[in-house]
């Protein structure tokens, strides 16, 4: 090769490391842009010797400062959030409402505890005393209940269940702020039998409780 050929070859190498140490120092793509094959990439902000660290925090990784629950006006570091919106039909299928089971022994008369059914669904009491004598379980007031079922609208149902197989009879007893739907004004349940008690949250903090019975 004569010198000539060796300066155009000089000159194209020294062409080539000042392109690709110009594309690591910064680059500016599109919100389309894919990178293919790269170890890392880092994003900058308007100055190119700033690190971006305010989408993904500090360490990059899973959101570390949060998403925000306010769409408009995120907190200080965190992601903003988003709504989202269903405009078409939606069909939800095997659907199973979680829950738990409270059991509870009781004697002439026994109050429910707002954290004895908040999640749970099914409620076993069992009466230590016979049908001559009354045996009452009373709900909480409704007032205590604000995260059983906590917006206007909201419903949530629970089982009831004299659990005892002694012919020991139960009497439900409604709370404060709640409005029993049932047949009769002294709802007994007998042994082995139970109700469906349907809470509905009122605009108020008032719930109308709809009650079916079974295995009477």
């Amino acid at each position: 090769m004569d010198k000539y050929g060796k300066i155009i070859v000089s000159v194209f190498v020294l062409s080539m490391i000042m392109l690709v140490g110009y594309i690591g120092y910064a680059y500016s793509g599109s919100a389309n842009t894919v990178f293919e094959g790269a170890d890392t990439v880092n994003i900058y902000n308007t100055d190119p010797n700033t690190l971006d660290t305010g989408m993904l925090g500090a360490s990059g990784t899973r959101f570390p400062n949060g998403i925000s629950v306010d769409s408009t006006s995120p907190s200080a570091g965190e992601v903003r959030g988003t709504t989202l919106t269903i405009t078409g039909a939606a069909i939800v299928g095997n659907f199973t409402q979680g829950g738990g089971i409270t059991s509870t022994t009781t004697g002439a008369a026994a109050v429910l505890t707002a954290a004895e059914f908040d999640t749970e669904n099914v409620i076993l009491v069992a009466p230590t005393l016979a049908a001559t004598t009354a045996t009452t379980l009373t709900f909480p007031a409704s007032s205590t209940l604000s995260t059983f079922a906590p917006t206007a609208g909201d419903v949530k149902d629970v089982m009831i269940q004299n659990s005892t197989t002694t012919t020991y009879a139960l009497t439900l007893a409604q709370g404060a702020g709640m409005n029993f739907q049932n047949a009769s004004t002294t709802l007994i349940i007998n042994e082995g039998a139970g109700a469906m008690l349907r809470f509905i949250r009122t605009a108020t903090t008032d719930f109308l409780v709809n009650i079916i019975t079974f295995g009477q």
